[in-house]
């Protein structure tokens, strides 16, 4: 169940479910006013061919109206899901757990050696 579901059937509020979801309040928001403009007008949202993977194509149905034309004017998906909430970048620590995941078990082995003579 997406965030903005949750807030609609559940009666969560908007803080419980950005949480929970681990995006911020502010995604949550557009998500039900973009649930809230779909149930009003029944209008197709036209995808711009660039956009192939599933996943890219979920995220630009997700921006607001203005955020789709920024997209199909030529600015980057990603920039414009982050700005409006939609994607959050990820943290370092996030960054470091996939790099790591990465390495081979020499690359991992040495990485430990080196982690263990750090100082915190």
């Amino acid at each position: 169940m997406q965030a903005a579901e949750l807030v609609q059937a559940e009666g969560t509020t908007i803080e419980e479910a950005a949480k929970l979801f681990n995006v911020s309040p502010a995604a949550v928001m557009k998500a039900l006013a973009v649930m809230t403009e779909r149930f009003e007008s029944n209008h197709e949202v036209i995808i711009p061919p660039s956009l192939t993977s599933k996943e890219s194509q979920a995220d630009f149905r997700k921006l607001t109206p203005a955020g789709q034309d920024r997209v199909r004017q030529g600015e980057p998906l990603n920039r414009v899901a982050l700005a409006e909430g939609v994607r959050r970048r990820p943290s370092f620590l996030e960054q470091a757990q996939k790099a790591f995941r990465r390495l081979t078990k020499e690359d991992r082995d040495a990485f430990d050696s080196w982690r263990g003579g750090q100082e915190l």
